[in-house]
This record gives structure tokens, C-alpha cells and sequence, in this order.
């Protein structure tokens, strides 16, 4: 499991939301996102500082 806290999400309809949010991911696949603290036994944590996470942008996105 894979936790990434203090992130900012992409989201463009709240743009003025500047929460900082925490994601799990167990394997390929986004478990939670939320405000609340997370904690998860063996979990490893990545505190990404305050910086912007876009799901799925590698996945579904081009430039033509």
C-alpha cells in the first residue's frame, strides 16, 4: 500500500480549493482520497509537499 499525503488534486471544478488531501493506492488502484489523517500499518508514505496530483492524466491525455 501507498499512501501520498499532503497533496493538492487537480480538480477543475474547485479551482480555489487549497486542501491538502491524502491518497491510497493499493496496487493499481486509488482506494481514498481524503482530508482525514490515514494511518496504515506498513504503509509507505510519501509526503509530496503541497504539490499537484493528477490522476490518470498519464493514462488519458495527448499532445497532437
Amino acid at each position: 500500500m501507498l499512501i501520498l499525503k499532503n497533496t493538492r488534486l487537480l480538480d477543475t471544478d474547485h479551482e480555489r480549493d487549497d486542501g491538502r488531501y491524502s491518497i491510497v493506492i493499493e496496487g493499481d488502484t486509488t482506494r481514498e482520497v481524503t482530508r482525514d489523517p490515514v494511518d496504515a500499518n506498513g504503509a509507505q508514505v510519501i509526503d509530496v509537499g503541497g504539490k499537484t496530483v493528477m490522476p490518470g492524466m498519464i493514462d488519458c491525455h495527448v499532445h497532437v
